[in-house]
């Protein structure tokens, strides 16, 4: 990757990532293991009883571990993978993140108060609801501190950042870096290409089973709700459309061909496709040219990957 196309990354992108952390829900417990075990007639250390924190009261952990997803896959809709918990961002999709992200923000807020407002309930209804087991349950505080949910940002780290080294040394560091950066970046663009691959499946499927539905109804068969297909079929593709253009930093040759094939198919009307047979074939017939694409480009990659554990 040349130094012109690392400084585009540079200037167009930012890191992002999330930090999140929840109550720690099991908590093992040790003479009721030791009891089933023993009535089992199984060998030292065969079972283990693991044991839920907040038994029947677990209603806000849920709530508040639900929205710190949320705003995990509105990060992720928006970037690209790149390492150790950083996620590529460009520029061009930050302000829309941060709206999306303030909303999810609120709800977190309002839940954490909901949480503060209830703890003391929540801990005596845990108490009350353990039974016999012997397990640790959280305090009120312990239970109010567990919970925290903060987006970080930083600029895509640059070579220069290496001073007062020897010349020669901050040269070698800042390559290497160039290098590490390179693949990284290399790995989130292939990361959108294999974003396409399940919309894009689904989308093939749910034609046919349309077609199918259809053939199935000409011959006065009773098909009720088989077959039928719901307008995120399609929504599903517009969406990452819209936002492909955003994440083609390097100017790669895969993503600006893709764009050219998606288009086509991210504009179709549902409705046109479940009234037209003539539309749903020519739909087909690009959504399989953009999956056939997408399995080449991608399977080298994948095979790649394989090698190393990811």
């Amino acid at each position: 990757m040349s130094k012109e196309i690392m400084d585009a990354v540079r200037e167009t992108c930012m890191l992002v990532t999330i930090r999140k952390t929840a109550l720690g829900m099991s908590r093992t417990d040790k003479a009721a293991s030791q009891d089933v075990t023993r009535n089992n007639h199984a060998a030292a250390g065969t079972a283990k009883v693991v044991v839920n924190r907040l038994p029947g009261a677990d209603a806000h952990h849920k709530a508040i571990t639900a929205i710190q997803r949320e705003a995990t896959e509105i990060i992720d809709k928006h970037t690209m993978h790149f390492n150790e918990g950083w996620r590529l961002l460009p520029n061009r999709r930050f302000e829309t993140l941060i709206q999306e992200l303030a909303a999810v923000k609120s709800k977190f807020d309002k839940a954490m108060t909901s949480l503060d407002q209830n703890a003391a309930h929540i801990v005596r209804a845990a108490h009350a609801n353990k039974g016999s087991f012997d397990i640790d349950l959280p305090t009120e505080t312990e239970l109010i501190n567990a919970y925290s949910m903060e987006t970080e940002f930083q600029p895509v780290p640059a070579g220069d950042h290496f001073r007062g080294l020897p010349e020669s040394t901050a040269k070698k560091l800042a390559a290497r870096l160039d290098a590490r950066i390179a693949e990284n970046v290399s790995t989130a663009q292939n990361d959108i290409l294999d974003r396409f691959r399940a919309p894009i499946r689904s989308f093939i499927e749910r034609m046919k089973a349309f077609d199918d539905r259809e053939r199935e109804q000409a011959t006065g068969k009773e098909v009720g709700r088989v077959g039928v297909f719901r307008d995120t079929v399609v929504t599903n593709i517009r969406d990452l459309y819209n936002v492909l253009n955003s994440f083609n930093v390097t100017g790669d040759e895969r993503l600006k061909e893709l764009g050219e094939l998606v288009k086509e198919l991210a504009h179709a009307n549902p409705e046109d496709l479940r009234k037209s047979a003539t539309a749903r074939d020519a739909t087909v017939q690009r959504a399989k040219e953009i999956a056939s694409n997408l399995d080449s480009w991608l399977s080298p990659v994948t095979s790649a990957g394989n090698t190393d554990g990811q």
